[in-house]
């Protein structure tokens, strides 16, 4: 039977294809991409009659565009004038709008402000900035000395610090370090650059882990004139690229391996030739070019879908795909490349990436980035920090920290109170869900009104104004030591929490199934009170909607308006299906 070549992310024999698109963003994935006719023919595609795409999007020639927040399917009619192929396929909604972000994001609880933080002192200034990659995670550590100079040293996050950093280097201020956030230079391999260090802090916490002695500061930088390929101290590493050479004897009675590119000409023809092979740049304005055999060079963009791989624990990852443009964006020197002994990629705004071989190390890269490139990076001190200590403690953070950026809970969490959809709420390594804290989260948002709401909760008094029933979940954020009643213990714990004094509870968000039903119908009561708050509830497996109460909000203050809200009839629905009554949520 003739079948199409189809190229969706984890497609199998026994399953509907799937294609992933990022939910709550603007796409235009074209399944031309990802639909192949092997005898080289264009396919046209046509929507089936019955078919119902997700709310949001629009289909029109095998384009589909638009803004969704849920998944759906949709069954094609494609064909290439020879034969018709129908093909049923799921449109899975990711909500990863921080993807890019994913993977290094750190939860940063940070404290009072440093205000006697200062660069210039009659002693080195050490500083730390960090890169969490799955690939090689890496710390550096910068050295200001009071005379200007400065080095750099990187550390592969190993565990294993005493024995030296991975690569040093040095750098030079060209002026004075001030500390009143006036720009000031640093000449480096890489370019020239202007930075600025403000916004000076005390870190409470990073990932649940206490750092009590750790600061962190701001440190804004631009590029005013990179370096260039063939200047001496332009610093080139190994690319590690490796083609497939049929040729090769395994010795087994097989051939064909993988093999380092052995030339120039070799890796132009596999960057032409090949339709997976991309250039990185570092550009601020395109992260991934390709090369075509005239000599342009075009954009790499990203269409709103998602691909994804699955790790050795099984846990499935998520990451913008891209393909090819008809965009031009630069150019490389495909007549010259031989005879310079470079090939180089220069895109139009003046971003350069460039390859050499090496006698010794064999096919190297340098890359340069734009004027103007703009970056904002963390960098952490504190007082007697070491590479040994500060990789100590960042093994610490990425250890016990059990929380998985790359899986987004794909049905909705809603604030008790106000029925507003929370962003960002991810699984953790047990199953338990976890929201990041926002600003909203850890302001006044808890205050002395909560702890003296809690305390009436605790002699059986009705906190709540115009006599508003009281919610169950009302006890569950009044409860926050989660013995099982709500004390003038806990009372005392939310005035702490409110103050932020040391030793309070940490905020965070708790997480129930929506169909959890806490009414008794003998009774005609909750079954959940001052004395009976049930920890069994909180839901463990997040199956379905997610009913989310911020610890300490004990009056369901907490609100944010730029946030979608679910509408009265589907909480008319939970009822009338029996959950309820409509009071736990503060619906009459």
């Amino acid at each position: 039977m003739y079948s199409p070549i189809i190229n969706f992310s984890d497609r199998d024999n026994d399953t509907i294809p799937e294609i992933f698109i990022a939910a709550k963003t603007s796409i235009s994935v074209d399944l031309h991409n990802y639909i192949t006719d092997p005898d080289g023919f264009e396919f046209n595609f046509a929507l089936q009659d019955d078919s119902e795409l997700p709310l949001g999007l629009t289909y029109d020639s095998g384009i589909i565009q638009g803004t969704a927040e849920h998944s759906g399917s949709i069954v094609v009619r494609i064909d290439n004038g020879f034969f018709s192929y129908v093909l049923a396929l799921e449109i899975k909604a990711i909500d990863i709008l921080n993807l890019k972000a994913a993977e290094t994001e750190l939860q940063v609880i940070a404290g009072n402000t440093d205000e006697s933080f200062a660069i210039t002192s009659d002693q080195p200034r050490i500083l730390f900035t960090l890169d969490l990659d799955e690939g090689e995670s890496r710390f550096s550590q910068i050295t200001i000395n009071p005379n200007g100079s400065g080095s750099f040293d990187n550390y592969l996050l190993d565990g294993n610090y005493s024995d030296g950093p991975e690569r040093s280097g040095e750098v030079t201020f060209s002026d004075a370090i001030g500390n009143d956030g006036i720009v000031d230079t640093i000449i480096s391999h890489w370019s020239t650059e202007v930075f600025t260090l403000s916004d000076a802090k005390a870190v409470n916490s990073i990932n649940g882990v206490d750092t009590t002695g750790l600061y962190q500061v701001t440190l804004t930088t631009t590029v005013t004139a990179p370096n260039t390929y063939d200047s001496p101290t332009a610093e080139w590493w190994e690319n590690g690229y490796e083609v497939w050479d049929n040729t090769i004897d395994n010795g087994d009675g097989t051939t064909g391996a993988s093999r380092p590119i052995e030339s120039l000409t070799e890796f132009a023809t596999t960057l032409v030739e090949s339709s997976w092979a991309t250039v990185w740049t570092d550009s601020s304005n395109y992260e991934e070019v390709r090369l075509l055999d005239n000599g342009d060079v075009v954009a790499m963009l990203e269409d709103g879908s998602i691909g994804s791989w699955v790790d050795e624990f099984g846990v499935v990852h998520y990451y913008p795909q891209r393909f090819q443009s008809d965009q031009v964006i630069g150019s490389w020197n495909k007549s010259d490349f031989q005879s310079s002994g470079y090939l180089v990629v220069t895109l139009d705004d003046g971003a350069v990436t460039a390859y050499k071989m090496d006698s010794t190390y064999g096919l190297m890269e340098t890359s340069f980035p734009n004027p103007g490139f703009t970056e904002t990076d963390t960098l952490y001190y504190g007082d007697n920090l070491t590479a040994q200590t500060f990789g100590a403690l960042v093994d610490r953070i990425t250890d016990e920290s059990e929380i998985d950026y790359t899986l987004p809970l794909t049905s909705d969490a809603y604030v008790w109170s106000t029925h507003q959809i929370l962003e960002s709420v991810y699984t953790q390594r047990d199953g338990s869900l976890f929201k990041p804290l926002e600003e909203e989260d850890t302001g006044r948002v808890i205050s002395a009104a909560d702890a003296l709401a809690a305390l009436k909760l605790a002699v059986g008094l009705n906190p709540n104004p115009d006599s508003v029933d009281v919610s169950p979940y009302q006890y569950f954020a009044a409860d926050v030591n989660q013995d099982g009643r709500v004390s003038a213990a806990d009372a005392l714990s939310i005035l702490k929490m409110a103050v932020n004094l040391n030793g309070a509870p940490e905020r965070e968000w708790l997480f129930f199934n929506e169909n959890e039903d806490f009414w008794d119908e003998t009774s005609s009561q909750f079954t959940i009170g001052r004395s009976s708050v049930d920890w069994n509830s909180l839901n463990l497996e997040h199956t379905g909607n997610q009913v989310a109460v911020l610890k300490g909000d004990v009056n369901g203050s907490w609100s944010n308006d730029a946030l979608p809200q679910l509408p009265q009839s589907h909480f008319d629905d939970l009822v009338a299906s029996g959950i309820g009554p409509a009071e736990q949520w503060w619906l009459v």
